[in-house]
């Protein structure tokens, strides 16, 4: 397991990435995880490309963020730099990884990290269509919830 850190922010570790070795003629894994980004940095992408499962936040849904009924310096705090990802922003993000990685290496996305408030795992999850359009569903899409376990991956 591996700190991933983001050089260009003075709260340095953001996400980890875990990779489990192959045995025998078993082929090895690996994970990379990260949240409260704001933007993704690209020394934080490279993380993620050709990870088997990436779990990236996409926690809001900048219409429903400006309707909140949040102060205004809260909402641009979470659609800042130094905030969180939205729906269409973390969309960008894993296009960019998968379109980087090896045909079929990225089995599994979990978006994490959702706003109760500002976010619905409908939003999350249409967000990122371009995915299941252009790979036929052999990447597996899902969104977690904020007070249950899971999703589960199976690898």
């Amino acid at each position: 397991m591996t700190n991933i850190s983001n050089k260009d922010d003075e709260v340095n570790n953001i996400g980890v990435f875990i990779m489990k070795e192959g045995e025998g003629r078993r082929r090895g894994w690996s994970a990379a995880i990260a949240t409260d980004l704001g933007h993704m940095p690209e020394g934080c992408l490279e993380w993620f490309v050709d990870a088997d499962v990436v779990v990236l936040e996409s926690n809001h849904d900048p219409e429903m963020l400006r309707e909140s009924g949040r102060p205004r310096d809260l909402i641009e705090r979470i659609a800042g730099p130094k905030g969180h990802l939205s729906n269409a922003a973390t969309a960008e993000a894993v296009a960019e990884i998968v379109g980087r990685s090896h045909s079929g290496r990225v089995q599994q996305v979990i978006l994490a990290h959702l706003s109760r408030h500002c976010n619905t795992p409908k939003l999350a999850l249409a967000a990122q269509g371009h995915l299941a359009c252009r790979h036929g569903g052999a990447i597996r899409i899902r969104a977690a919830t904020q007070y249950a376990v899971g999703p589960k991956v199976v690898l």
